[in-house]
């Protein structure tokens, strides 16, 4: 999925930075096109994803906001993906 750019660090890697940050719960990666079928099996109450989709048009929004849950848009700094080293997050 996404929107074609390459990461700059591997899933595990970026997975790492994410679950060390004491607000995080849970971090998974995904083999599907989009997260929308893990969406609906943990009906998590927040999800972030970088903003460069319309939150419209992000897969998972829809199903977020059927169960109350919170959609953030992760403002991706210059020309970093969100996926970006994690001194850049």
């Amino acid at each position: 999925g996404g929107n074609g750019a390459h990461p700059a660090q591997p899933g595990a890697a970026r997975a790492a930075v994410l679950a060390g940050l004491p607000a995080v719960d849970l971090v998974c990666l995904y083999d599907e096109e989009t997260p929308v079928p893990l969406l609906e099996a943990l009906r998590p109450d927040l999800l972030i994803q970088g903003a460069g989709l319309p939150q419209a048009d992000m897969p998972g929004a829809e199903q977020m906001q059927a169960w109350g849950g919170t959609v953030w848009m992760a403002e991706l700094k210059g020309d970093h993906a969100a996926a970006a080293a994690p001194e850049t997050l």
